[in-house]
């Protein structure tokens, strides 16, 4: 982590915000019995996408409280400082590039809230709008351009929420001699 991140996040472990406060945000979600959830990503939410969120809040005997971050996200960093850390959120639904997903997961765990992310399927790339098979409430047409220029819309359907609780890239060296 850049010497600018370290100084912009609170340099509090766990332990010691939960002695320093008395008790964990997480306590204190289950007391108030809310489940806080901030859903960070370019697009608004699918029907399905709320729904489930909902269902999955009642099903463990908690209101939902759910906000949104729609944007352009300037750094992992400034989330957690300005928008995570402020609102006490329990869950963060993030899409987000692969590296700011990891760094998110790390600092959740230091943090104590969780990473979940929308399982979508790529049914097929369309050439025309509107599609058969198009369901409002949990598909999006995602436009792609082609290398010839060509406009193709990618049709993604919402299956479900995962819990995020590691992501671990492998390498190894590349021999050029």
């Amino acid at each position: 982590m850049s010497e600018h991140a370290r100084k912009a996040l609170p340099n509090l472990s766990r332990e010691r915000r939960e002695e320093r406060e008395g008790k964990s945000e997480r306590e204190e979600r289950r007391e108030d019995n809310t489940l806080k959830v901030l859903w960070v990503a370019k697009n608004r939410m699918l029907r399905e996408e709320v729904r489930q969120l909902k269902a999955y809040a009642e099903k463990n005997g908690m209101k939902l409280k759910l906000d949104s971050y729609v944007g352009k996200v300037p750094s992992v960093e400034w989330l957690v400082r300005k928008k995570i850390l402020p609102g006490g959120y329990g869950v963060v639904v993030a899409v987000l590039p692969l590296s700011m997903m990891s760094h998110l997961v790390a600092l959740g765990r230091r943090y104590g809230f969780e990473v979940w992310r929308p399982k979508v399927e790529i049914l097929h790339l369309d050439w025309k709008i509107p599609c058969p098979e198009f369901d409002g409430a949990r598909d999006v047409m995602m436009p792609t351009v082609s290398a010839d220029g060509d406009v193709a819309f990618a049709h993604k359907r919402f299956l479900h929420y995962e819990r995020v609780r590691a992501i671990e890239l492998l390498a190894e060296p590349i021999e050029v001699e």
